[in-house]
């Protein structure tokens, strides 16, 4: 039944404002009104993540979309979501454009699913308590899932990341390089397929 909401909202949204070619892109006039619905569809839980995401939009331009994986503990976790920021200790993210997508991981278990939601930035304000990270990124969390609700997707990340970086996976993770095309969309797959954590009367009942 998702997947059919969201195939009604895509041919609804390309009928009131069709795309036009330009060059290898497709321009899309309302583009930007167009990905704050499509956002609000992903949060209130109209469509599936992984269908949601087959569309990205920077500022105009409808663009594929990339996905990065990093894997952190439960204290960085928590400070990263509190402050809605990512950072490292070297300029990694001048590559990083708005509208990518971090799947973080702590342990074995998927923790949540963020958006950069702005430009690269440098800050010596204290964030975390594992070292200052002055270079940063700001992101918007999709998914946060409690401790005790995250699934066990490393496994399956896992295969993923050998087929399509081979030997050198683990690298490729901590220099937090990108998924795209195919693989980005087999990645949000597989988190999509998770599901959403139980609500409160689920977890009492």
């Amino acid at each position: 039944m998702r997947r059919l909401l969201a195939l009604v909202f895509v041919v609804a949204f390309l009928a009131a404002d069709p795309p036009v070619r330009r060059g290898r892109s497709l321009v899309l006039r309302r583009s930007r009104r167009a990905a704050s619905a499509l956002a609000q569809a992903v949060l209130l839980g109209t469509i599936g993540l992984s269908v949601a995401l087959e569309f990205r939009f920077v500022g105009e331009i409808l663009v594929e979309y990339k996905v990065r994986i990093t894997k952190l503990d439960e204290q960085q976790f928590a400070e990263t979501v509190k402050h809605g920021v990512w950072g490292s200790g070297r300029p990694r993210f001048r590559k990083w454009e708005e509208g990518e997508y971090l799947v973080l991981l702590v342990g074995n278990g998927l923790a949540g699913v963020a958006q950069v939601s702005g430009a690269p930035f440098h800050s010596d304000a204290v964030v975390w308590s594992n070292g200052a990270f002055p270079y940063r990124v700001p992101i918007r969390f999709l998914r946060v899932l409690p401790a005790q609700y995250r699934p066990p997707v490393v496994g399956q990340i896992r295969g993923l990341l050998k087929r399509v970086w081979g030997t050198y996976w683990g690298l490729r993770i901590q220099n937090q390089d990108a998924l795209v095309g195919e693989d980005a969309r087999a990645l949000l797959s597989i988190i999509d397929s998770t599901g959403s954590p139980p609500t409160q009367s689920e977890q009492t009942g």
